[in-house]
């Protein structure tokens, strides 16, 4: 970094790039300060960096005000920024790069607020959210089109990345979420998006309760897609992804058949199995703020799943399976009592693994049609951990804490009305849980 806050495009500086960068570029800078932060809750990066972080931030700003704004430079055509979004899918959808580069801005703004108040460096953490929130003013007057509810020019990054910032209320955020689902209907339901819309399309869908239409998209065979590039038959990836959508038909330069940039697909896959996203920095490491882990995921498209990894506290496991069908809970409460079930029934399997000192919170849907009958009758539930029995009886709407036989690890049990599930909070070990479902029929 230059003395007046400027970085170059590639890191060290002696080949490729500019320098001041292309402001999608240098905001990398921030973004690894702040994943280090939000993944374990380190606030020590920042506060070894936050001099440079406060250069970095001002050179920005003056490169915004010499520009004359967002207004300016879109009145005046010249970008901020020379490569904006890289390799989109569709050219023809590709946004201008000074709306890239005011969105990567915004988000460091954003997010270096965040880091500097849980540094206690509140000075500057107001400093960074009053700059974020003019400039946000600006890009909503520049960019938003409220009677239409869309960003830009409507496409699927410019939307995608829109929805990242939070900067709407509840239902406009919505609003666009439809108006984004719409756009990749109309776009034939495939991928236009390059490096920045593909990291956050898939997640401002679910975040929009368009989670199908993510799934969908996920599971997209046509070219150019994820999965053209593992399933065509001319030059298949393995463990990797393409630089370039359309890879297999260049030649020469930037034809990468191992690019990192895609690899941020792991974060949906990792929401999709229900590892919940937008967590708040260091969840997991305490009882009072632990990892939120949800059975069912965030699409309705996935009966089972399995998500492991290796973290620096040790191995990750979250496995979990939902079968529905119909038997009238079988084998659970007396002779008496199963003559009221009726015939919806669920059999719900969870696995966990957690190192050392981690902490989740486990949430188990009351599923399908038995969630609307709980509310009028009750649901009778059997859970057993590693084939034992820990609790059976009936939760209604007033039930809140459940009693249960002890299980190393297991701290709490419970009913939460609100999101009409079974809570469990868990650390520090293996499990293996299974709850049956049958609803109560009070009508005889």
């Amino acid at each position: 970094m230059s003395t007046n806050g400027s970085i170059p495009d590639v890191v060290p500086f002696y080949r490729y790039g500019n320098k001041p960068a292309d402001p999608s570029w240098s905001s990398a800078f921030i973004f690894i300060i702040y994943s280090r932060y939000h993944i374990s809750g380190d606030i020590r990066p920042y506060e070894k960096h936050c001099g440079g972080v406060e250069l970095y931030l001002e050179n920005m700003y003056r490169q915004y005000e010499r520009r004359g704004g967002f207004e300016g430079m879109e009145k005046s055509g010249i970008a901020w920024g020379t490569y904006g979004e890289w390799v989109p899918a569709d050219v023809h959808q590709r946004p201008s790069a000074t709306y890239i580069s005011a969105f990567n801005w915004i988000l460091t703004l954003q997010q270096a607020a965040e880091m500097a108040q849980a540094a206690g460096d509140i000075d500057r953490s107001i400093l960074y959210r009053t700059n974020a929130s003019y400039v946000s003013r600006e890009f909503l007057d520049v960019f938003y089109d409220e009677s239409s509810s869309t960003f830009g020019r409507g496409g699927q990054t410019e939307l995608s990345l829109a929805l990242r910032l939070n900067l709407l209320d509840s239902n406009e955020t919505m609003r666009v979420g439809t108006t984004l689902a719409k756009r990749l209907e109309d776009d034939g339901g495939g991928w236009t998006v390059g490096m920045f819309g593909f990291k956050y399309i898939l997640q401002s869908l679910v975040k929009t309760k368009n989670a199908g239409a993510a799934f969908d998209l996920l599971m997209n065979m046509a070219d150019p897609s994820l999965g053209y590039m593992l399933t065509n038959d001319v030059e298949p990836a393995t463990t990797n992804l393409w630089e370039l959508w359309d890879g297999i038909h260049q030649g020469g330069s930037m034809d990468s058949r191992n690019h990192h940039m895609y690899s941020t697909i792991a974060t949906f896959l990792f929401e999709l199995a229900g590892v919940v996203g937008n967590q708040q920095p260091g969840l997991g490491y305490s009882q009072r703020t632990p990892l939120r882990l949800l059975v069912g995921g965030v699409s309705r498209n996935i009966s089972s799943v399995c998500s492991k990894t290796k973290t620096k506290r040790g191995p990750f496991e979250f496995c979990w399976e939902i079968e529905g069908g119909a038997g009238g809970g079988a084998g659970m409460g007396t002779e008496s009592q199963q003559r009221f079930f009726t015939t919806s029934f669920s059999r719900t399997t969870f696995k966990a693994t957690l190192s050392t000192g981690i902490y989740s919170n486990v949430t188990v849907p009351i599923v399908g049609s038995l969630g609307n009958l709980l509310t009028r009758n009750g649901v009778y539930v059997m859970i057993e951990e590693n084939g034992k029995e820990i609790f059976q009886g009936s939760l209604t709407r007033q039930t809140v804490e459940i009693s249960h036989k002890p299980v190393t690890g297991l701290h709490r049990l419970a009913y939460d009305l609100q999101s009409n599930s079974l809570m469990f909070l868990i650390s520090s070990g293996k499990f293996n849980f299974q709850v049956l479902q049958a609803a109560i029929n009070r009508d005889e």
